[in-house]
């Protein structure tokens, strides 16, 4: 029998699908864990697995989601979260310091927010059976996909020429783009920025970042 399935409450059942399932299932592919949350570092950038509990869990049910995201080191280091030590190299981002970050549920096929239930009555091992394949087949290809800058510049790229990239976006691919041979792409990028800074509604952000631009580019 799975060890998943001997826990009677909820909160063990969790700790050891994370420990005995989703732990021995990531490390394969490079992550390590802190708390609920796994990591892997490529090429200066990060990817997260993170596992979110819901705030209103009871001793009889826990309900649970999955984030996964990429932070460039790049960006983190041109716009340090507050908790990020930019020169400690043990330091690393939490899921909300992401540059690009979704909920597993939208990127399974029926792309909606997607929460499990632990309860008593639960099965431990067909829990872990389907956030394992959920994580292998549908988490980890997107990561590897996206880690890399030049990968988080092309998918912010379509986004802004479509009209579909966030004034966060648009920011975070200045930085990547700056002092790079991508001129053009650049040009493209501060050029929406700066009508997006003329624009009360779009502009939160903008007009400080490009200052900051201007002095440092």
């Amino acid at each position: 029998m799975d060890r998943v399935e001997i826990y009677m409450n909820p909160q063990g059942t969790f700790n050891e699908i994370l420990k005995t399932s989703i732990y021995p299932l990531v490390k394969e592919f490079g992550y390590s864990r802190k708390a609920l949350t796994f990591y892997r570092k490529h090429e200066g950038n990060w990817a997260l697995i993170n596992f979110q509990k819901s705030v209103q869990n009871t001793s009889e049910t826990l309900k649970f989601t999955i984030n996964c995201g990429v932070a460039s080191t790049k960006i983190l280091e041109f716009l340090p979260p507050p908790q990020y030590r930019v020169n400690d190299p043990n330091s690393k981002p939490t899921i909300l310091d992401c540059h690009w970050s979704q909920r597993v549920g939208f990127l399974l096929p029926e792309q909606s927010d997607k929460w499990w239930i632990i309860d008593k009555q639960g099965s431990g091992l067909r829990l872990s059976q389907e956030l394992t394949e959920s994580i292998k087949i549908h988490i980890i290809p997107i990561l590897e996909k996206l880690i890399s800058d030049e990968a988080l510049s092309n998918l912010w790229l379509d986004k802004l020429k479509d009209g579909r990239a966030t004034t966060g976006e648009i920011i975070y691919l200045t930085i990547l783009l700056r002092n790079t041979n991508a001129t053009t792409e650049f040009s493209m990028a501060l050029n929406e920025l700066e009508k997006r800074a003329a624009d009360p509604r779009k502009g939160l952000g903008a007009q400080v970042h490009l200052e900051r631009l201007k002095r440092e580019t």
